[in-house]
């Protein structure tokens, strides 16, 4: 119980935090006019004032999380899902391989269009022009897993040069890449990567591996609930600007659901998927559904949508796999059920909460 009034009050601090400081998101690499321009217009109704409207999917969602709470703790510890994490561990190295290929790609894509980690972030002339060349060269560092957890060190370090640059607030939406950067500092790339065939570092451990995915898990959940807030519910400008250049984004509307409506329910939806994933609540699910609307984007906004989100198809990989695993020791701590089983010979200690 204490856990989960502690995972709530985070989140209430990101809602508060996004009252006061409106960040990037995601739509803003597709908005047709500048975001202070577009803060500057009144929100809908719906928005604003309290009504049958807004406030029934606003309970159906409390609902949801609510029951799916009590539905994981029934349900977590079932067999086939602790298969599923032992066979996650067993392939570890094929997973971080395809992980570090998302996020190498990612990289990659940003130095190449001269951007800072996202489109949004654009370098301009008064940023270091080494910057791109550092991106290209860490993204293949990355995929290729020479110096994997200095690059993930380095990664780090343009998170931090973004944050000086344009904010905490604003930098918000790059929670995924920090929890991919922590991942790959914590536990390397394994087997398949340069580092192991030349035996610069072939040291492996389970725990560091499993901190690494939930640290994965975490930022996603974390960014998806951000995203909501500042592109949907606290700013529905920023998504009703998208909708009115992209009516393909709205497939309800020909059935008469207006614009207004269908960010709600779309802010509504994205903060309940992160809230569920941050949670560990039947994360696996959460993320097919995640999958299926990156699908509907990318049909729509092309290449640019497709690898502007490789990094989170990484952590989708990661979540989908590893479920709501932590590593064994935090469990030790607070005195719940963990497992203990070998695979390769080797003693792996989990847990699914």
């Amino acid at each position: 119980m204490c856990a989960l009034i502690n995972r709530i009050i985070l989140i209430a601090s990101i809602w508060v935090l996004n009252c006061y400081l409106p960040v990037e998101a995601h739509v803003k690499w597709f908005l047709s006019r500048p975001e202070n321009e577009l803060l500057k217009e009144p929100k809908p109704d719906l928005f604003t004032h309290l009504s049958m409207e807004n406030g029934l999917p606003i309970l159906v969602a409390i609902f949801l999380i609510f029951t799916l709470n009590r539905l994981n703790k029934k349900l977590s510890h079932l067999l086939k899902n602790k298969r599923l994490i032992f066979w996650t561990y067993k392939y570890e190295s094929l997973i971080n391989l395809l992980m570090a290929i998302g996020l190498g790609v990612s990289l990659i894509f940003a130095g190449m269009t001269r951007t800072l980690l996202v489109p949004n972030f654009v370098i301009c002339s008064h940023c270091p022009q080494w910057l791109p060349p550092a991106e290209i060269t860490v993204g293949l560092f990355i995929v290729f897993g020479l110096f994997a957890r200095l690059s993930a060190l380095t990664i780090l370090g343009f998170i931090y040069m973004a944050i000086c640059k344009h904010g905490i607030a604003e930098c918000l939406d790059i929670l995924p890449l920090f929890g991919l950067a922590l991942y790959f500092l914590f536990s390397g790339r394994n087997k398949f990567s340069l580092d192991f065939v030349c035996g610069f570092n072939r040291y492996k451990s389970y725990t560091l591996s499993s901190l690494g995915h939930y640290c994965v898990r975490a930022s996603m959940g974390l960014g998806l609930v951000v995203l909501a807030l500042s592109e949907k519910l606290l700013h529905p400008q920023l998504a009703m600007d998208l909708l009115q250049h992209a009516h393909a984004l709205n497939p309800l509307l020909r059935f008469g659901m207006s614009n207004e409506m269908f960010v709600l329910l779309a802010g509504l939806s994205e903060l309940l998927l992160g809230v569920i994933i941050f949670m560990g609540y039947f994360p696996r699910l959460a993320v097919f559904l995640l999958l299926g609307v990156f699908a509907g984007t990318t049909a729509i906004f092309g290449l640019e949508e497709f690898i502007g989100h490789a990094a989170c198809y990484s952590s989708i990989l990661s979540i989908a796999l590893c479920g709501a695993s932590v590593p064994s020791f935090l469990f030790a701590k607070r005195g719940w059920q963990h497992s203990v089983s070998k695979i390769s010979g080797s003693k792996l200690a989990f847990a699914d909460c």
